[in-house]
């Protein structure tokens, strides 16, 4: 079993990787020269089965707690895994990939701003739900190589949306 980060103070349950992205993965084409991105890694699971394909994957995350978590569960699985702390936008942006992955913040919250710190830090979303999502929508296309997907497991990028109800979407593909 992998670890887990603290969920003290959650308010909804969380899958730890085994939710529509990490599931997705499976329906994907990844081999040893893929290159994968999962933003706001987590317990790394989905990066991790992504990296169990052979393809080079990189984890990033805000969060330390999650970083530490997701360095662990790579050597316990023995899976090599690049985990890198911070936002995705500035740790990131100088590469692109064949498919990013992310089950961002899905929560919504009474403030635009979100939080610096703290266990709200993994799922409030600002007051529409989109204030994590349409930054990653945003920066897909510096992202994503030609014929690479954004798969994510919230509303997609464009428009306002229902949840997927679980459902993972394929935001885009880029030609």
């Amino acid at each position: 079993m992998p670890y887990a980060t603290p969920r003290r103070g959650q308010p909804q349950p969380v899958d730890h990787g085994h939710g529509p992205p990490a599931r997705a993965l499976g329906q994907e084409d990844l081999g040893p020269a893929s290159e994968v991105l999962e933003i706001g890694t987590g317990t790394g699971e989905p990066a991790l089965r992504a990296a169990d394909t052979g393809a080079h994957v990189t984890a990033v995350d805000v969060s330390w707690l999650a970083v530490l978590t997701a360095r662990l569960n790579a050597p316990r699985r023995r899976i090599p895994l690049r985990v890198v702390h911070g936002d995705f936008a500035g740790r990131v942006a100088d590469h692109r990939y064949d498919l990013v992955v992310s089950n961002p913040p899905y929560v919504p919250a009474p403030s635009c701003r979100l939080p610096s710190r703290g266990p709200q830090r993994a799922w409030d979303a600002g007051p529409d739900r989109r204030t994590v999502i349409d930054r990653i929508c945003g920066g897909a296309p510096r992202l994503v190589r030609p014929g690479g997907v954004l798969l994510k497991g919230t509303p997609v990028c464009a428009g306002r949306t229902r949840p997927s109800e679980g459902r993972p979407e394929r935001a885009w593909r880029r030609r």
